[in-house]
C-alpha cells in the first residue's frame, strides 16, 4: 500500500463559487460532512467568493489532512483538461510520480445544483468521503 503522505489531492472547479474550497475544508476536517447546508451561510471559507480570470490555474496548498495527504484547490476555468495535463507533466519533469496526484472535479453539473443547495452539499460530502476511502486507511 502506498503511503498516504505521498498523495496530493487537488479539488478543482471552475473558480466561481465555493465548491473547491468547501470540498478541501471537508477533507481537512474544518467543515463537517454531515452539517446542514444552512451552515454554509455562516462559514467564511477562504476563497469562497471565487476567483478572477487571472487567478485561474493557480494551484493553492491548503494543508495536510489527518492521514497525511496534502490538500490543494485549483480554480481551473471551464475546461480543466489543459491545466490538469500541464500539472501532471510538470510533476513528472520534477521527478514526482503523477500516480500520487488525485484530481477531483467538484462540479457535479447543473442538474444537481439546480435542485437545491442541500443536494449539492450532500453530493460534495459523498465525493470527499469517496476520495478519502480511495486513498486507503
Amino acid at each position: 500500500m502506498k503511503e498516504r503522505s505521498r498523495y496530493k489531492v487537488i479539488y478543482h472547479w471552475s473558480g466561481s463559487g465555493l465548491a473547491g474550497p468547501l470540498a478541501a475544508a471537508m477533507h481537512l476536517g474544518f467543515v463537517s460532512k454531515d452539517a446542514e447546508a444552512s451552515v454554509l451561510k455562516k462559514i467564511n471559507l477562504p476563497f469562497g467568493g471565487g476567483f478572477t480570470g487571472q487567478n485561474r490555474g493557480s494551484l493553492l496548498y491548503l494543508g495536510r489532512a489527518e492521514q497525511g495527504e496534502e490538500i490543494y484547490i485549483l480554480p481551473r476555468g471551464r475546461q480543466p483538461e489543459l491545466i490538469i495535463r500541464t500539472l501532471q507533466e510538470t510533476a513528472s519533469l520534477f521527478g514526482d510520480d503523477p500516480i500520487y496526484y488525485r484530481f477531483i472535479d467538484c462540479e457535479p453539473g447543473k442538474a444537481v445544483i439546480a435542485i437545491n443547495k442541500r443536494k449539492f452539499f450532500t453530493w460534495l460530502s459523498q465525493t470527499v468521503t469517496q476520495v478519502e476511502e480511495g486513498l486507503g486507511g
